[in-house]
């Protein structure tokens, strides 16, 4: 969940100067002022994902507690209205999910999760979603498993 990439949407040098300084601050461990960074630029470009995806990283690495976790899923969820068709947003609302001991929301996020990668019809060369779904349906049998048990 670490990987923190530079929005491509962006054409504003400020807002990437402050994106860089922040993904700079986390690299380093500095997390708390990293998440200060993305939470003023999430303030200011509320309409760019992967700030928002940033900001998550950043709460739940600053806190490391349930606060953290509640912060970074909240950031996750508007990540994913803003692109809902990105399975990753998904899994990883679930895992905040999972992290919360909420296991019904869990599912939810997960099986959303899996929706938006049989919409996608991803090709068999794209590794990363073949194995983000596998361990998506992973999850599933567990929580099921729990559910049930």
């Amino acid at each position: 969940m670490s990987n923190l990439s530079i929005p491509k949407s962006s054409s504003d040098p400020e807002m990437e100067g402050s994106y860089t300084k922040g993904y700079q601050l986390f690299e380093t461990g500095k997390y708390q002022e990293s998440a200060q960074i993305f939470s003023e630029l999430a303030l200011s470009c509320p309409a760019i994902k992967e700030v928002w995806v940033a900001l998550a990283v950043s709460q739940i690495r600053a806190k490391e507690s349930e606060e953290g976790i509640r912060e970074g899923l909240n950031a996750f969820r508007k990540a994913s209205r803003l692109d809902p068709s990105d399975p990753e947003l998904h899994y990883y609302s679930a895992l905040c999910y999972m992290s919360l001991g909420q296991g019904e929301e869990a599912s939810t996020a997960l099986e959303q999760a899996l929706e938006t990668i049989v919409e996608r019809e991803a090709s068999p060369e794209d590794e990363r979603i073949i194995t983000l779904k596998e361990e998506i349906i992973t999850f599933l049998n567990e929580l099921a498993g729990e559910n049930h048990g």
